[in-house]
């Protein structure tokens, strides 16, 4: 979890944020400029079969295969949802973590994967971690991926 002192810089900055005048499309780019302060923005929390497939078949490497953190809840109306109630911190974080966690997807994935099945990936492990608005990738997430996909590939080779 992520340190007090920066949820409550978090916080603070996005109630500046809400208070301005300018529009929520430009709020919005402000709040996601503002939670990329967050170590564990956009933490990955699942892998879609197919996803682990193409990993697989790419020799575990991410170069070369179209693959997406896929936000199970839309970004802009998480965003929006935030501006439009005053949240104390508590709720506000709460409200913020629930929704800030994203699936590894094929990019034809994206648009539909809250109708897709995912393996869960849990969080804690600090795989993934985002680098820009993409994810460091090194050996430890390559090997976990191998592991990942000899646990699940029995059921996998017959879904």
């Amino acid at each position: 979890m992520l340190d007090k002192k920066i949820i409550e810089l978090l916080y603070h900055d996005f109630l500046q944020i809400n208070n301005m005048i300018s529009s929520n499309k430009i709020k919005h780019r402000m709040i996601t400029e503002l939670f990329s302060q967050n170590p564990f923005c956009w933490r990955v929390e699942g892998i879609t079969p197919n996803a682990l497939m193409a990993f697989k078949e790419n020799g575990w490497i991410r170069d070369g295969i179209k693959i997406n953190r896929s936000h199970l809840f839309n970004r802009i109306e998480t965003h929006n949802e935030m501006l439009k109630r005053y949240m104390d911190i508590e709720e506000w974080w709460d409200f913020y973590w629930s929704r800030d966690f994203t699936i590894l997807s094929l990019s034809s994935e994206n648009k539909n994967i809250s109708s897709i099945n995912f393996i869960k990936i849990e969080s804690e492990l600090g795989l993934f971690r985002t680098s820009g608005f993409a994810w460091r990738h090194g050996k430890a997430e390559r090997e976990f991926l191998q592991h990942l996909w000899l646990q699940n590939s029995f059921s996998l080779e017959l879904g």
